[in-house]
């Protein structure tokens, strides 16, 4: 079985999760950058059974950030270590940036994008490509065709020549066009000419694509809740 050890700033607490990592949680609320005194929290849900602290058990420190939710941390360094739930009590979620590397999992959601900090970095920052684009089109006087609706049709041809490629596929076969020789190239290539589009489309609207993928986001997390959405595909309106 897989170890995964950790240790706070000080190292005086240090611990170990056995088995594999979940995936990491990254959470933008105010109350968790609050708690981290930075723009989001990194959290690794895991199970108290897999959890063994291998030294400073006696330097946790105990916080009620609000009905029901505890904060733990070292007393000595101040590290943010873990919160917990009483709804929960089977699981706890440590701070990823706790974890000795390397380390194998990866962040897979994004949570509270609506609350996210104005001053961090963009969830999509597309302004170089943007500006790119806009350049390679003013260079050859092509910004005068440029228009929302001839923009679409071009995005939509794209699109179309994308699915092309997989339209007879096996399923198995379309879970590696991106790496068989066969397509891998024609598959990069349709791809960057839809991600084109999409960004002068973008561009020339005037919408602001970091904002509009972070609402977007927000939007279909509450469309669909974990508990309701988990392992299947219906659509939000369907029983």
């Amino acid at each position: 079985m897989s170890e995964q050890t950790g240790h706070c700033l000080c190292g005086g607490v240090q611990f170990q999760i056995s088995g594999a990592l979940a995936a990491i949680q990254v959470c933008h609320c105010e109350s968790c950058r609050r708690a981290q005194g930075g723009p989001l929290a990194t959290n690794l849900p895991v199970d108290r059974a897999a959890l063994r602290f291998t030294a400073g058990q006696d330097l946790l420190t105990r916080f009620q950030s609000s009905a029901g939710k505890h904060r733990v941390f070292c007393r000595v360094c101040g590290s943010p270590l873990y919160s917990e739930r009483d709804s929960l009590p089977g699981v706890v979620r440590m701070r990823a940036g706790l974890l000795d590397e390397p380390v194998t999992t990866r962040p897979a959601t994004h949570a509270h994008l609506d609350s996210a900090s104005t001053w961090w970095p963009q969830l999509l920052d597309v302004s170089a490509l943007a500006a790119a684009i806009e350049q390679f089109a003013t260079a050859r006087d092509w910004t005068q065709f440029h228009s929302p609706k001839n923009l679409v049709m071009a995005l939509t041809g794209e699109a179309g020549e994308l699915t092309e490629i997989f339209q007879w596929m096996t399923e198995d076969a379309s879970r590696h066009a991106g790496s068989d020789p066969d397509s891998a190239q024609h598959v990069r290539e349709e791809l960057a000419d839809v991600m084109i589009y999409l960004v002068r489309l973008a561009a020339v609207l005037g919408v602001d694509f970091d904002q509009a993928v972070r609402s977007k986001l927000a939007l279909n997390a509450r469309k669909y809740p974990v508990d309701k959405a988990r392992g299947n595909n219906r659509k939000y309106k369907q029983p």
